[in-house]
C-alpha cells in the first residue's frame, strides 16, 4: 500500500494503523515481517505469531490477530509518500485503521538541574505475552546543540527493569516490541538528552498502564435510546444502534468505531468509522438511503478500543428495512372442498353449509410474516377481516359457521409483515349446494333407431332445484356391469350408441352427479 498526503514542511506526523497476518497464505507465521517506508523512515517491523492457544493453530480466531503500529515522521515538503509492504514475495499482510496525523509536542528547552515529568508521548501494547513500548518527544538546547538521546523503560519512574539506557542518536522517537509485560503493571520511560557540553537533561514520561485485557462491549441494540427495545424490523431508512454497556475497568475507553454488514463479521456495506457516532460515544445514527437496499438484513459492528491498544468487537443481532407491504405476486389462496361421496367436487362446490378449509400461501416480504387474515364475504355474513390462529401451518378451518345453501362466497386472505404493513388480499370463491340428493321423476328412454344403434334418452328424469348436472352413462350385458366396456361422462341429456349387438339385452346404468359430489342411479335395459 502506497499512498501520498498533503503535508507542512517540518510538522512531525503520527503513523498508525493495526496490522494483521495474511490468511490466504501458507507461508509460516514466525517469519512474517513489514516494512514501512516514509521521509526520513524506513522502518521493518514484525507481526505477533504466537497462538493464543494451542487447542487449534489452523484457526484465525486462534490467534492474536490486529497489532497496532505506531511510527513517526518529520515531513520535509507539501507532500509525503507513505508505503507499507510485507516482507518478501509469498506472503502479505492485512492492514486496517491507517492514519496519518499531524503531532504537535511541548518542546522542552534543555536545562539540566530541570525535571521534565510528560513530555514524552508514550503508547504501551500488549498481546498475550508479547509488548510493545513506543515513545515521542522533543527538546532543543539554543545554546549547545544535543548531540544524543538516550532511553530506558521500566516498571517504576526513572526505572529499567524492561530495558537499560539505549542511545539513539539524535533521533527524537523509540519502540521496542520485544517486551514481556505484566497486566496491571505500570510502564515509564525514561529519556536522557546529552548536549555538546557534555551537559545531560532527564524526561520522564507519565505511567502507562499494561492492559492485556479488551473492552467489554456487551449487547450491541438495534434502535435509537428512543426505541427503548431491541429493534428486529424498520420502515425508516436511518439505521441506529447502542451499546451502553460497553466498559473497560483497567485502561478505560479510548473510542469505539462502527460499521455496517451484511453479517455480524462482515463490515461490507459501511467501513469502520468514528463518523456519526454521538457524543455519548455509546450509540450512532446514520441515514442509509441509496446505499442500502430495502428487504435487506443489516448488521451494526462495533469495535471499541481501549487505551492499551486492545480492542474488542461485537455486533447486533440485525435489523431488516422494509418500506413496502407484503408481495402476493405469488399468493393463492383456496377453499379445501372435501368429497362427501366417491365424486370430487367441481367448480368450488361445496356440501357442507357449516365449514370452510381454507389453505393459502405464496406471501412473501422480507422481514417475514408476522400472521395471515381472513375475510368471508356472502349472504348472511358479516364482512370483516379476522386474524387466523396461525400455528405455522398456511391452512385454516373455519366452524360452526351458516352458510346458505345455493349461494356464492367470497373468501379473501391478506397478510400482515412483522411492522403492521398489509398486503393486499387474494381472493377465491366457493358454492354452497342445496341440501340433499337429487331425485327421480320418471324413467329411461330407451329405443332402436336403427340395426346396431340404441338411442338413451334421459331427459327430465332428474330433479332438483339445482339442475347443474353432468351425467356418468355405462352400458353393459349384465345389469350393474359393463361387460361390454361403454362408459361416457356427458352433460348431455341424450346419446346414440352404436355398433351393437342387437340379439342381445343391454343393461344401462346412468348416475347424475351434482357439482357438489352428490348422485342418484337411474338403470334400464333393452332387449333386440
Amino acid at each position: 500500500m502506497s499512498q501520498t498526503f498533503t503535508t507542512v514542511a517540518d510538522q512531525e506526523y503520527r503513523i498508525s494503523f493495526f496490522v494483521n497476518h495474511d490468511a490466504t497464505t501458507d507461508v509460516p507465521r514466525l517469519t512474517q515481517e513489514g516494512l514501512l517506508t516514509a521521509p526520513g523512515l524506513h522502518q521493518v517491523f514484525k507481526l505477533r505469531n504466537r497462538q493464543v492457544s494451542t487447542a487449534d493453530t489452523t484457526s484465525t480466531e486462534q490467534w492474536d490477530t490486529w497489532q497496532k503500529q505506531i511510527f513517526y515522521f518529520t515531513a520535509d515538503g507539501t507532500a509525503s509518500t507513505v508505503t507499507v509492504q510485507s516482507v518478501g514475495t509469498k506472503a502479505g499482510i492485512s492492514l486496517d485503521n491507517f492514519k496519518v496525523e499531524p503531532v504537535t509536542y511541548t518542546t522542552t528547552t534543555f536545562n539540566p538541574t530541570a525535571v521534565y515529568e510528560g513530555y514524552i508521548d508514550l503508547t504501551a501494547q500488549t498481546l498475550s505475552d508479547w509488548g510493545s513500548v513506543s515513545a515521542k518527544w522533543s527538546m532543543v538546547d539554543p545554546e549547545s546543540p544535543i548531540v544524543d538521546y538516550s532511553w530506558a523503560i521500566g516498571t517504576t519512574r526513572g526505572g529499567t527493569q524492561l530495558q537499560g539506557f539505549v542511545p539513539l542518536g539524535v533521533r527524537e522517537s523509540a519502540q521496542n516490541s520485544n517486551l514481556f509485560l505484566k497486566h496491571g503493571s505500570y510502564v515509564h520511560v525514561t529519556v536522557v538528552a546529552t548536549n555538546a557540553a557534555g551537559l545531560f537533561a532527564v524526561l520522564y514520561s507519565e505511567p502507562a498502564l499494561v492492559d492485556l485485557t479488551p473492552p467489554v462491549i456487551g449487547t450491541v441494540l438495534d434502535g435509537s435510546e428512543q426505541d427503548s427495545v431491541d429493534l428486529e424490523y424498520q420502515n425508516s431508512d436511518v439505521i441506529c444502534a447502542r451499546w451502553s454497556d460497553v466498559m473497560d475497568d483497567e485502561s478505560g475507553i479510548n473510542y469505539c468505531e462502527w460499521a455496517l454488514g451484511t453479517s455480524s463479521h462482515l463490515a461490507n456495506l459501511m467501513r469502520f468509522t468514528t463518523s456519526y457516532i454521538l457524543e455519548d460515544g455509546k450509540s450512532a445514527c446514520i441515514d442509509s438511503s441509496g446505499f442500502i437496499a430495502h428487504g435487506a438484513r443489516v448488521y451494526v459492528i462495533v469495535r471499541c478500543h481501549n487505551h492499551a491498544g486492545q480492542s474488542a468487537t461485537a455486533s447486533s443481532d440485525g435489523v431488516v428495512l422494509t418500506s413496502v407491504p407484503p408481495s402476493i405476486e405469488h399468493a393463492y389462496v383456496t377453499v379445501v372442498i372435501e368429497p362427501v361421496t366417491q365424486y370430487a367436487p367441481r367448480n368450488h362446490y361445496q356440501y357442507s353449509p357449516d365449514k370452510l378449509h381454507i389453505a393459502w400461501g405464496g406471501f412473501e416480504d422480507p422481514s417475514g410474516i408476522s400472521y395471515y387474515e381472513y375475510m368471508v364475504e356472502g349472504p348472511d355474513f358479516i364482512s370483516a377481516w379476522n386474524e387466523v390462529s396461525w400455528t405455522g401451518e398456511h391452512t385454516a378451518t373455519l366452524t360452526d359457521l351458516q352458510l346458505v345453501p345455493g349461494a356464492t362466497y367470497i373468501v379473501s386472505v391478506r397478510s400482515v409483515n412483522f411492522l403492521g404493513m398489509q398486503s393486499d388480499s387474494v381472493s377465491t370463491e366457493v358454492n354452497i349446494a342445496v341440501q340433499g340428493r337429487p331425485s327421480i321423476n320418471r324413467g329411461l328412454k330407451l329405443s332402436w333407431e336403427e340395426q346396431g344403434k340404441m338411442l338413451i334418452n334421459w331427459e327430465g328424469v332428474f330433479g332438483s332445484s339445482n339442475a347443474d348436472f353432468y351425467y356418468e352413462v355405462s352400458l353393459g350385458l349384465v345389469e350393474g356391469g359393463s361387460k361390454a366396456g361403454l362408459w361416457y361422462e356427458t352433460r348431455q341429456t341424450n346419446m346414440t350408441v352404436s355398433s351393437l349387438d342387437q340379439t342381445k339385452e343391454y343393461h344401462i346404468t346412468v348416475n347424475a352427479i351434482t357439482n357438489a359430489g352428490m348422485y342418484i342411479t337411474v338403470v334400464g335395459r333393452l332387449e333386440g
